[in-house]
């Protein structure tokens, strides 16, 4: 039940003991018995050395003994046992399971480790204090030392086997009865008692196998792709550095100054050198902050940068996705990514970038002068660091955890008041605003409850991370003030000293805060990243989607489909639609199935409509064409060839959609327009080009009718147009690029009825010259398509002309039957 490993600990551990016995009896102590070693103890004997061997063989007892425990009850416990035994022996097991006995046994490592720098500046400070034969006390520093050192990877490496398959753990299959439902392995401490959910959640969150989260395996990739972000602004790093090196040395100088000019009083007793050491000081304080003033400078001008390309990446990628992908996420979601999680990336990074190589290259400057000047004291300044590496470890995964949770929570909010904005009409008109206050003030109190956790989390590391340095001042203060009685160390020197160990452990603790922002940073860049590199559905296998340029391009066909800026007449486009066995499911719901292999044929030129009771699958076939969706099965080719063979862009250019609700942007009425001609049509042309398709749209005389013509702002969503206003305006957007097909989605249904006539008048001058695919609810539009096609359920039921299709007597007839009774 106890493997190799275990086994090596144990011998390890008694050997360890048996050696210091021997080494504190037969050293040359002075004392022949351990009572004697207690009588005459003081800081520099190595009794408490050997006290603390006894406790790394207890501490391996306990870890054997509960090992063999777990073996014994988990091989021979069955549910015959009476149920509170079985209910306390799967507590224990449990219990055991998920207690984290490597966090423990760092934790214990450290502690050892911390004792024995203790013990090491006893030694060194404390000379008068020591026996005539030195030897044999550090021989048992130096044994206590290795065996701790020895016995601390034999139980890794033990804890590490017991984890595997085979080796009796909760994987394993032994044959006897398993206590644990083996999806408990794994959860955090506490599972016998009520967990609340979100920690629950968190610790699957961390787990490896998580999706679309952070794991601990993916913090570097993600970091380095983010430092790689910042490298791109290698000449600001590179001066910044300078800066921060220059910056560094002058404060590594204050100290010894300082110390010069209360050595030069106390001491020296010169007013003269004084004065001297006073400008020094004046002289190094100034370069200290000029140069730190410039060092960031250059990180504030790489941060901004950082930030202003990964919104843009950002925001390009996210246009380049398919509808889909916005069916699917809120557009709070959304927002939040591109606003708060793009700041949290850059300005962690930028900021802890710079706190950084600033704690890195003032440890270094610090660190080496301290163990020239006192190496002793050095010695005192490092009793922290085991600790405070081992606390920085633990506390900066679970802060990433608390901040994930939080910001997922933030998106939420912002989706919800997203949403509530956007249609405060609804919301007025049913005088739900203080429900909606209510609900968001419950999210707000999530985002509170989260905080607050954060902030205790935050509070329980101040404590440790200020503590510490705090602790370890106490400790140089000590030793030193010993040192100085002893006239090892002048006064002058303890306070730089000091002053020194007060930079390193502010340089140790900004270390720890970087750890800790680095990963609120990688769980802000993990969403970021997600959305950048996803690749849209609706980019051909066969292509690169490169966001770097303006569209999905596909190198497999002619010319006619490969450039995405070669200059296409509308000739080359015929304009026929063809729908083969078209089958279609949205991602948002796959399990409707809104088109059920539906086949179509439109020639150029033609007018078809599209009628059919709503939820039919009208607006599902405008969808297809537009490429918002590709097809679950079955094919819709243009002009014979796939669509999906198309670059985007083309296909932007010959095919234009208006759709029920048109959406205006708060722009100029030109702008509106224009919307999509791009940049590459000088003025004069894209003036003349929306003019006429003004003029087209039946929209020109009431834009001339205002103050600023074309220049006139349309607001917020157009809402400083009518309805049919707006209308028309959407109608010569789609207008301006002359294009091949036209997309009419219900254009009038939203309008009233002298608006409508008036919108009715533009599109039956902008059916003119090009295939149209109209859904109406309009007979008289209805009643001079060349094609009518009915819909039912997905499912193409009739086809025909108005007059045979009400010969027919089918669908279509019942639906103009009922129309007419309406009028």
């Amino acid at each position: 039940m106890v493997n190799l490993w275990g086994v090596t600990l144990l011998v390890l551990s008694t050997a360890d003991v048996v050696l210091a016995t021997i080494l504190l009896l037969h050293g040359k102590f002075d004392h022949a018995s351990i009572a004697l070693a207690f009588s005459g103890y003081n800081v520099v004997s190595p009794l408490d050395l050997w006290l603390v061997c006894w406790v790394r063989l207890i501490f391996t007892c306990c870890l054997l003994s509960m090992e063999t425990c777990r073996a014994v009850t988990r091989r021979y416990a069955q549910p015959s046992l009476a149920p509170d035994l079985l209910s306390l022996l799967t507590c224990v097991d449990l219990s055991f399971l998920v207690l984290e006995l490597d966090v423990w046994m760092n934790l214990f490592f450290m502690l050892f480790t911390t004792g024995l720098l203790f013990k090491l500046a006893f030694f060194a400070c404390f000379l008068e204090l020591m026996p005539p034969d030195q030897g044999w006390s550090w021989a048992l520093l130096a044994q206590s030392a290795v065996f701790m050192l020895a016995e601390f990877l034999a139980a890794r490496r033990y804890l590490k086997q017991r984890s595997q398959p085979g080796q009796g753990d909760a994987n394993s299959s032994d044959g006897g009865y398993s206590l644990i439902p083996q999806e408990e392995v794994g959860q955090s401490p506490g599972s016998c008692s009520n967990l609340e959910e979100e920690e629950v959640d968190a610790d699957k969150e961390g787990s490896p196998k998580e999706e679309g989260g952070v794991t601990l395996s993916s913090h570097k990739r993600i970091l380095w792709r983010l430092f790689g972000l910042a490298m791109q602004e290698w000449s600001y790093l590179a001066l910044g550095l300078v800066f921060l090196v220059a910056a560094s040395i002058s404060q590594a100088l204050l100290p010894r100054l300082t110390g010069d000019v209360i050595n030069s009083i106390v001491i020296d007793k010169s007013e003269e050198d004084m004065e001297e050491a006073l400008r020094s000081l004046t002289l190094f304080s100034l370069l200290c902050a000029l140069f730190s003033g410039l060092r960031g400078t250059c990180f504030l001008v790489v941060n901004t940068k950082m930030n202003i390309r990964i919104r843009k990446d950002l925001y390009q990628s996210m246009l380049k996705q398919e509808i889909g992908f916005f069916d699917q996420n809120k557009v709070g979601d959304l927002t939040s990514r591109l606003s708060s999680d793009t700041n949290k990336m850059s300005d962690q990074i930028g900021l802890n970038l710079n706190v950084c190589l600033r704690s890195v290259v003032q440890s270094i400057g610090l660190l080496a002068y301290m163990l020239l000047s006192q190496w002793r004291l050095t010695l005192v300044t490092f009793i922290a660091v085991p600790l405070v590496s081992l606390l920085s470890k633990v506390y900066g995964h679970y802060y990433h955890l608390l901040a994930k949770a939080v910001q997922d929570q933030q998106a939420r909010c912002n989706a919800d008041a997203e949403e509530v904005i956007g249609s405060m009409r609804t919301v007025r008109s049913f005088g739900c605003e203080e429900e909606e206050v209510r609900r968001y003030e419950q999210e707000l109190q999530e985002i509170l409850r989260l905080g607050i956790k954060q902030a205790s989390a935050y509070t329980g590391y101040m404590f440790c991370f200020t503590g510490a340095p705090l602790l370890v001042t106490v400790a140089v203060l000590y030793f030193g003030g010993h040192m100085v009685f002893t006239h090892l160390l002048q006064p002058g020197d303890l306070v730089a000293f000091v002053f020194y160990q007060q930079s390193l452990s502010q340089a140790i603790n900004s270390i720890g805060d970087v750890y800790a922002g680095l990963m609120q940073a990688a769980g802000a860049a993990d969403k970021v990243f997600d959305i950048i590199d996803r690749r849209p559905a609706t980019c051909p296998p066969s292509s690169s989607c490169s966001f770097s340029s303006a569209s999905c391009s596909s190198p497999t066909h002619s010319s006619l489909l490969l450039s995405s800026s070669s200059e296409l007449s509308k000739e080359q486009l015929q304009g026929s639609i063809t729908f083969q066995e078209v089958s279609l499911v949205y991602p948002s719901r796959p399990d409707a199935l809104v088109l059920d292999r539906v086949s179509f044929h439109i020639d150029p030129g033609q007018v078809v409509a599209l009628v059919g009771s709503s939820g039919s699958g009208k607006s599902s076939c405008i969808s297809l064409i537009e490429r918002f969706y590709e097809p679950t099965g079955g094919e819709v080719l243009l002009d014979g060839l796939s669509l999906s063979s198309y670059d985007n862009s083309f296909l932007r250019r010959h095919i234009s959609l208006v759709g029920q609700e048109p959406v205006l942007y708060a722009r100029s009425l030109l702008e509106n327009i224009a919307y999509g001609l791009g940049r590459e049509v000088e003025e004069a042309e894209l003036r003349r080009r929306v003019t006429l398709a003004a003029r087209q749209a039946c929209a020109d005389e009431f834009i001339m009718r205002m103050e600023d013509g074309f220049s006139t702002h349309a607001g917020e969503r157009g809402s400083h147009l009518s309805g049919g206003q707006k209308q028309r305006i959407a109608i010569a957007r789609a207008l301006v690029r002359n294009p091949s097909i036209l997309l009419l989605d219900e254009a009038t249904s939203a309008l009233d009825t002298a608006s409508e006539a008036q919108v009715q008048k533009a599109i039956d001058e902008s059916m003119k010259g090009r295939t149209v695919l109209v859904i109406a609810h309009r007979l008289s539009t209805i009643q001079r398509a060349d094609k009518i096609i009915v819909l039912s359920n997905g499912l193409v039921v009739e086809q025909g002309t108005h007059k045979e299709l009400l010969e027919a007597g089918g669908a279509y007839a019942e639906l103009v039957s009922k129309q007419v009774s309406i009028d």
